[in-house]
């Protein structure tokens, strides 16, 4: 999972290139949706701490996504996510700003492990899954 501290000044990180990007399957198209990569985070279905500040987030593999306000899953948000970029800035869960309102995230893949490559520079991203 790598997590953005940037994106569009709009609902959902707005469009790029013609492409929504509230939720775009296949990642974030390069460039547009998302800006300022975090060191990525590999799920291990605990909560793990992430870089303040998040507008945006890409998951990989069939793995389920939770965002919690506080550093170790304290406050955790409601909804739950799939593989794929996530917009969230300017969105809410039961009334809380998502953006710039994430310091940790719980990462499940059940009965897989999940390995992850990533080059950031290229956005060379990818993964492999393995099933258990």
């Amino acid at each position: 999972m790598v997590v953005y501290i940037g994106c569009p000044n709009a609902v959902a990180c707005g469009t790029s290139n013609g492409i929504n990007c509230a939720y775009i399957p296949n990642g974030a198209p390069k460039g547009g949706c998302a800006y300022g990569p975090c060191t990525p985070v590999i799920g291990n279905g605990g909560w793990l701490d992430v870089c303040s500040g998040i507008d945006g987030f890409e998951a990989f593999g069939p793995c389920t996504v939770q965002l919690a306000r506080f550093r170790g899953g304290s406050n955790p948000y409601t909804k739950t996510y799939g593989p794929g970029y996530h917009g969230i800035w300017l969105t809410y869960d039961s009334g809380q700003h998502l953006g710039d309102n994430v310091l940790s995230v719980k990462m499940t893949c059940a009965g897989i492990v999940v390995l992850f490559f990533s080059c950031v520079d290229d956005a060379l991203l990818g993964t492999s899954v393995v099933a258990r």
